[in-house]
């Protein structure tokens, strides 16, 4: 009999739950970085609309709309897989996603699979996108449904080290 990874005990984290704060944080931080390029675009076209200019819609604009699009959804899938586990945002406030199994940092795989669960369910209107940041916040190690999925956890880079040390 084959068993999901649902199916299974949950596995139990050596790790102390990240604070909520700082997850919070680097969140908004990653957001900002994903959707940067969509925000300035919008900015400009915005501005040539605003200002009659011919060509407000130019194949540049356009492609550049796309390219922003592409970085924003491969950036957002695969953020905690970077450089040892840890997104831009996460970096900047000690952040880091540890693989439980393994104990190492989070692969970019391990990563989209915790964001596609996220993205699963977003489709859900109006509960659908609470339901992650109340598993995280509820739950005794911080783990999400996509964390428990992929066998990751948030965890702070000093309580990392120091249990890698030693």
């Amino acid at each position: 009999m084959t068993h999901s990874t649902l199916d299974r005990t949950p596995m139990s984290s050596p790790y102390q739950k990240a604070p909520l704060g700082r997850r919070f944080a680097a969140s908004l931080l990653d957001g900002l970085i994903a959707f940067a390029g969509l925000l300035l675009l919008g900015g400009w076209f915005a501005w040539r609309a605003a200002n009659a200019d011919e060509g407000a819609l130019s194949a540049s604009l356009l492609l550049g709309f796309l390219a922003a699009l592409v970085w924003a959804l491969w950036y957002t899938h695969a953020k905690d897989g970077l450089d040892e586990g840890q997104s831009w945002g996460k970096r900047a406030l000690d952040l880091m996603v540890v693989h439980l199994p393994t104990d190492l940092p989070c692969s970019m795989w391990q990563s989209t699979v915790r964001k596609l669960i996220w993205d699963g369910l977003c489709v859900i209107p109006l509960v659908g996108p609470l339901v992650e940041p109340a598993t995280a916040v509820f739950h005794p190690e911080g783990r999400r449904l996509g964390d428990r999925v992929a066998d990751t956890q948030v965890v702070r880079v000093e309580e990392y080290e120091r249990r890698r040390m030693g």
